[in-house]
């Protein structure tokens, strides 16, 4: 049986199934650190999608009720958030531990402990930016973005993502294959599909919000039940590891449509590179003269006809190789 995935026409039960598979995917894209995570630091993707799925979440959720205590990210937790992003965004299984160590240093030694990001700063501007969206205000979510872009290094894509952990339900995370998902079209080649480029703007953000908006009110009155926007962002995540990455782990012009199809688990190995091109340089003379190549590697090379003859790489004078017509034989 053949399942549209479009975001325009999927049902809820294909909705469902396609969610279902993430908790299995996110397992095949773990790859378990040795030796490289600190003491007490989230080292998988497992415990990282945990983490920002639940533990935030459940954290500024225990925030908003004790009404002493107003809701906020610490230094800390947004450095773990930053963590999962690059954990996720990583193109292939062989790639996802070191980038989980680069994500580990970037957040660590650069985005959160600049001068411009210290821990007061971190925990006022993400207060300001929650406080934001809880007003009444139009397109609330988009000042609250806007806020928490004011932090060295944070921009609109994660900024979304920290504003989602402390709504999950109606705020979606920007990311790639979210945002391909919902602005795919099927005829319009690889550009417009799952390798559509993305500026990850506010503008893109506020079309992407509308998007997941409308499906999520479609799929609820279609259900009588409430689509998160977090599940939507599952949903894409799983089309765009799935439908939109090849066997080497690249994105392919693949249709949207087809669920039989598809492997009950993802490979994303790398092809390996071409091997490189000897390097070669030539000199063109004029007169219908023959173009002579030489490679870097050659001393000295002769060819009779109309040829170019070449002394040896330096002079006998110790100056620069020089290049000398020769007489045609006759």
């Amino acid at each position: 049986m053949t399942l549209t995935h479009s975001i325009e026409s999927i049902s809820y039960p294909e909705f469902k199934q396609t969610l279902s598979r993430y908790e299995r995917l996110i397992e095949d894209l773990t790859v378990v650190g040795k030796g490289r995570a600190e003491p007490n630091q989230l080292d998988t993707l497992q415990q990282l999608d945990e983490y920002r799925l639940v533990t935030v979440p459940r954290l500024l959720q225990s925030m908003r009720d004790d009404y002493r205590e107003e809701p906020c990210l610490s230094r800390d937790e947004v450095k773990n958030l930053l963590r999962w992003k690059l954990y996720v965004s990583s193109k292939s299984r062989r790639n996802h531990l070191a980038t989980a160590t680069r994500a580990h240093i970037i957040g660590r030694n650069y985005i959160l402990t600049t001068p411009s990001n210290p821990t007061d700063v971190v925990i006022r501007t993400t207060s300001s930016a929650f406080k934001t969206y809880n007003e009444d205000l139009p397109a609330s979510h988009t000042l609250a973005i806007q806020k928490l872009a004011e932090l060295k290094g944070i921009g609109p894509a994660t900024a979304s993502l920290l504003l989602s952990v402390y709504d999950p339900t109606d705020v979606p995370f920007f990311s790639d294959e979210l945002f391909r998902w919902a602005f795919y079209e099927a005829k319009g080649g690889p550009e417009k599909g799952w390798e559509r480029k993305i500026k990850y703007d506010l503008k893109e953000y506020r079309e992407l919000f509308k998007k997941v908006s409308t499906l999520r009110e479609r799929l609820g009155s279609e259900s009588g039940k409430t689509v998160r926007a977090v599940d939507v962002e599952k949903v894409g995540f799983v089309l765009g590891k799935e439908v939109g990455k090849g066997p080497n782990g690249r994105a392919k012009n693949s249709t949207i449509e087809g669920d039989a199809s598809l492997p009950s688990k993802i490979s994303m190995e790398i092809s390996p590179p071409p091997p490189a091109k000897r390097r070669s340089s030539k000199k063109e003379m004029a007169n219908g003269m023959t173009v002579a190549k030489y490679s870097s590697t050659s001393r000295g090379t002769a060819f009779s006809g109309n040829a170019i003859q070449t002394s040896p790489r330096k002079g006998d004078d110790g100056g620069p190789r020089r290049f000398k017509r020769v007489k045609p034989s006759q």
